[in-house]
C-alpha cells in the first residue's frame, strides 16, 4: 500500500483512525454513542445523506475531526458506503444471533474460484459479528438491505460503524489481526459474490418476500409445491439435506470410508429420489424433467457438487454429527432456500427432523418403492447414435485381433466430433467433443484420421477429437481422478463437455488385472460410471473376444451385464469386407447385422502413406414375411412352395453341424467365399435352393438361436469364427 501515512494502532485514537480512513478515500463521519441514543449505529449528523455522493472537502473534515474539531472528543465513527467512498460496501454477518449467517458465508467460501479470492479487510463488531469490506466491481450497484438470515449488506446510501467505536454491549469494534486496512487492501468483490448477494437480498431482503420482474416485493413461500407434492421452490436446500442425511447415515454404517461402487449406487439412488420429488419451473415438451432441472441449475450437476462437498467432510463434520444417536423415523425435510450453495459442514441439524415435516414420507432404513406413476415419470433413454449408443451409456465393440474394430470406433468418434448427421446410416442425435484413450497403435493414428477425412471430404484439423495416449490404470482411483481433471480442462478449453469417451483397448487400462475376476472388472465398470456421472457421457470400450471361442467378450461376465450395447466385429484375415453384429442393445432392437467394406486409401502426404477406411455396405433389406405357422421352417417364417420344407431345413441345419464337427465350419460372412466357407453357397449347392433363400434361412436361424456364431482355433496363432448348431438341437 502506497501514499498512506504511517499508522500505529497501539497509540492511535479516534482522530488518528478517522484521518487514516480518509486517506484511504473513505467517507468517514462521526457516529452516535450508545449512551446518546439506543439506535446508535447512525451518523451523528443532521443531514448526513448529502455526503453519500462524494468525499467531503478538507475544510469540512477538519471541522469534524481536526485537533479542535467538533467531534474530536467523540469515540464513535463510521463510513458512509457506496459512491461517496469509491464504491465501498460491507457484508455484515451476524454470527452471534443467526447461525444462518455462518452457513451463508460458508456458501461463499465454497464458491471461491481460486484461493484467497475473498481475502479482504475484516472487523469484529461489538456484537460479535463479522463485517467484511469490499469494493464493488464496475457495473454493479451494491444494495443496502437488512435480511432475515443475519446477512446485512451496506452499499449505496448505507452506513457502517468502524473501530475504535464502542458497542452497546461495552465491547469495542476491532480489526481482525492480519485483516486491518493498513495491512491488506480492500478486495474487489468477484462477480459471482455480487450475484449471490443480489439473490440473497431478493429472497430475504427486508425479512420476507422477493422483488419480482416489475420491481414489486411479493411474498415467497420457502417451499412451494405442485398439486402433486413436488417441490418448485426450495429444491437446492432439499437436495442439500438429502445428501447430508445420506452421508451421515453412510458414516454410521461404515466409518472406514466408502468404496466407489457403493458410493455410486447410493448417489444415483438418492438422485432418483430427488428427481421424483421435485419439479422444474421451465416447460419444454421436447426435454425430460431431468434435462429441465439441469438447465435451471437444479439437476444432476448441482447434486454431484453437493455430494462431493459432503464427502470432503467425512472425517470432520460428518463424523461429528454421526456420533449423535439416530432418531427413529428420521429423514431430511426441506428448509430455507438460502443454503443452495452452502458448505455442507456447517449444516448440523438437518438429518434428524420429524418425518411429519418431511417431503419424503419414508423411513431411511427401508428401500424406496416406486408406484406405476413413479415408473412412468422415470426419464426416457436418449440416444447418442440412434438405436445403438445411449447418451450416458456404456458399451463395447469387440472382436478378434485384426478385425478392424479400432478403425470402426475411430470413425464413429470422428463422426460424432465433426457433427456429421449420421454414422453408418444411424442418426447422430448429439454431437460434441470426443475423448479417445489409446496407448497402442497411436503411431499410425494420424493416417487413420487422414484416410477417414479424405473419404468423407472433411477437413479434420479443427475437429474436437482429443487423443490421450499416456498409459493409465482404471483400477487406480488417483489415475481416474487425474483423467477426470484432464477431461475437465479440455472441456473448458473447448467450451463443451465431451459427447463420448472411447477406451481402446480395455485391457490396456487394466494393467495387472485378471479380466476373469469379477472384483477386478467391477473396478473398471466403476471407473466408467465415474466418467458417466461426472460428464453425463457415453463410454465405449474396445475389447477382445473370448479366447475359448464363442462370440462373447473376453473376461468376466461383468462386462456383459454392465453393457448397454455390445457390437461384435468379424472379418476374415486379409478380407476387404466384414460384419458387425448387435449382440445386445438394452434400449432398442438387437440381433441385426451390418456388412462393411474395407478400402485402401492413398494419402496425400509427402511419403505417400496409406491407411484403411471402413464403411457400411448399403445392401437392400429383405422384405418382411407373414406370420409363421407350426409346420414352417426353423426360422419361423412362412414358406412358399419354392422354399424347403421342415424336413429339408433339418437336413440343412445338420449339414452346418457336420461342417463344424469336421473342423472346417461354414461362415455367414460373405468374405469367406474366397476360402469356400460361405454357408449360403454350400447350402445352395447341396440342397438346390437359391443363395438368396439360403441367406434368408441362415439369418432366421441365427435370430431364433437355431445356430450360433462361435470362434474356433485355426492354428496356434490364428482364431476365426464359424457357424455351429446351438446346444439342445
Amino acid at each position: 500500500m502506497t501514499d498512506l501515512p504511517d499508522f500505529d494502532d497501539s497509540f492511535a485514537g479516534p482522530i488518528d483512525h478517522a484521518k487514516y480512513y480518509r486517506a484511504l478515500g473513505w467517507q468517514v463521519v462521526p457516529a452516535y454513542h450508545p449512551k446518546q441514543q439506543k439506535n446508535f449505529k447512525r451518523p451523528a449528523l443532521n443531514e448526513w445523506r448529502e455526503y453519500t455522493k462524494e468525499l467531503v472537502d478538507d475544510g469540512t473534515f477538519e471541522k469534524w475531526f481536526g485537533d479542535n474539531g467538533q467531534y474530536s472528543k467523540v469515540k464513535n465513527l463510521g463510513v458512509i458506503t457506496g459512491v461517496g467512498s469509491p464504491c465501498l460496501f460491507s457484508v455484515d454477518l451476524d454470527f452471534y444471533s443467526h447461525s444462518d449467517a455462518a452457513i451463508w458465508w460458508a456458501s461463499c467460501e465454497d464458491m471461491q474460484e481460486h484461493a484467497g479470492e475473498l481475502d479482504t479487510v475484516v472487523q469484529t463488531t461489538g456484537g460479535g459479528g463479522k463485517q467484511r469490506l469490499y469494493l464493488a466491481p464496475e457495473g454493479w450497484r451494491p444494495p443496502t438491505n437488512k435480511t432475515s438470515i443475519g446477512v446485512d449488506i451496506r452499499g449505496v446510501g448505507g452506513f457502517a460503524m468502524l473501530p475504535p467505536s464502542e458497542h452497546s454491549s461495552g465491547n469495542g469494534y476491532s480489526w481482525d489481526e492480519g485483516c486491518e486496512p493498513w495491512t491488506i487492501e480492500v478486495a474487489v468483490a468477484p462477480i459471482w459474490l455480487c450475484n449471490f448477494i443480489d439473490e440473497t437480498v431478493a429472497r430475504y431482503g427486508g425479512g420476507s418476500g422477493h422483488v419480482n420482474q416489475f420491481g414489486l416485493r411479493t411474498p415467497t413461500p420457502l417451499h412451494q409445491e405442485t398439486p402433486y407434492g413436488e417441490l418448485l421452490d426450495g429444491r437446492e436446500d432439499y437436495m442439500m439435506r438429502l445428501v447430508w442425511a445420506r452421508m451421515v447415515d453412510l458414516y454410521r454404517e461404515g466409518p472406514m470410508g466408502l468404496d466407489r461402487n457403493t458410493e455410486i449406487i447410493q448417489r444415483d439412488e438418492l438422485f432418483s429420489t430427488y428427481l421424483r420429488k421435485t419439479h422444474p419451473r421451465l416447460s419444454n415438451p421436447n426435454l425430460s424433467k431431468e434435462e429441465l432441472l439441469e438447465q435451471e441449475g437444479r439437476g444432476r450437476s448441482a447434486f454431484n457438487i453437493k455430494w462431493e462437498k459432503a464427502k470432503r467432510q467425512w472425517d470432520g463434520k460428518v463424523s461429528e454429527y454421526a456420533k449423535t444417536p439416530k432418531p427413529v423415523n428420521s429423514y431430511p425435510a426441506p428448509v430455507s432456500d438460502f443454503t443452495a450453495a452452502s458448505r455442507i459442514d456447517e449444516i448440523i441439524k438437518v438429518a434428524d427432523l420429524d418425518i411429519n415435516n418431511s417431503h419424503v414420507q419414508k423411513d431411511a432404513d427401508i428401500f424406496e418403492c416406486l408406484s406405476v406413476l413413479d415408473i412412468y415419470n422415470l426419464p426416457d433413454p436418449k440416444f447418442l447414435i440412434d438405436g445403438l449408443v445411449i447418451e450416458s451409456g456404456l458399451g463395447f465393440v469387440y472382436g478378434v485381433p485384426g478385425c478392424l474394430k479400432s478403425f470402426i470406433t475411430i470413425g464413429m468418434g470422428l463422426s460424432i466430433a465433426s457433427k456429421l448427421p449420421e454414422w453408418w446410416g444411424r442418426k447422430i442425435h448429439k454431437s460434441g467433443p470426443v475423448i479417445y484413450i489409446s496407448s497402442e497403435g497411436v503411431s499410425d493414428m494420424k493416417f487413420r484420421i487422414r484416410a477417414w477425412a479424405e473419404k468423407k471430404g472433411i477437413d479434420a484439423s479443427d475437429i474436437p477429437f482429443i487423443l490421450i495416449q499416456q498409459s493409465m490404470n482404471f483400477m487406480d482411483v488417483n489415475c481416474v481422478s487425474k483423467l477426470i481433471k484432464t477431461i475437465r480442462v479440455q472441456s473448458e478449453r473447448l467450451g463443451a463437455t465431451p459427447a463420448a469417451i472411447f477406451v481402446d483397448t480395455v485391457s490396456r487400462v487394466l494393467p495387472g488385472a485378471d479380466e476373469n475376476l469379477q472384483k477386478d472388472m467391477t473396478l473398471f465398470i466403476n471407473a466408467c460410471d465415474a466418467l458417466k456421472q461426472t460428464f453425463g457421457v457415453a463410454t465405449i470400450g474396445v475389447h477382445h473376444m473370448n479366447r475359448n471361442g464363442g462370440t462373447t467378450l473376453r473376461g468376466s461376465t461383468v462386462f456383459d451385464g454392465a453393457a448397454d450395447f455390445l457390437l461384435h466385429v468379424e472379418r476374415e484375415n486379409g478380407a476387404m469386407a466384414g460384419t458387425i453384429t448387435a449382440r445386445k442393445i438394452k434400449a432398442a432392437i438387437d440381433g441385426w447385422q451390418d456388412e462393411f467394406s474395407v478400402s485402401l486409401v492413398e494419402l496425400n502426404t509427402i511419403d505417400h502413406h496409406t491407411s484403411l477406411f471402413v464403411e457400411k455396405l448399403n445392401l437392400e433389406a429383405p422384405q418382411a414375411q407373414e406370420t409363421p405357422s407350426k409346420d414352417q421352417g426353423f426360422g419361423g417364417k412362412q414358406q412358399t412352395k419354392a422354399e424347403p420344407d421342415m424336413d429339408q431345413c433339418r437336413r440343412m441345419v445338420a449339414s452346418i453341424g457336420e461342417a463344424w464337427d469336421g473342423g472346417y465350419p461354414w461362415s455367414s460372412n460373405k468374405n469367406s467365399r474366397k476360402t469356400e466357407r460361405y454357408a449360403a453357397d454350400k447350402l445352395s449347392a447341396k440342397f438346390g435352393v437359391s443363395v438368396d433363400q439360403a441367406e434368408k434361412l441362415i439369418r432366421q436361424w441365427l435370430w431364433n438361436d437355431v445356430i450360433v456364431v462361435e470362434g474356433y482355433r485355426v492354428n496356434t496363432k490364428t482364431t476365426s469364427t464359424g457357424l455351429k448348431v446351438a446346444k439342445g438341437l
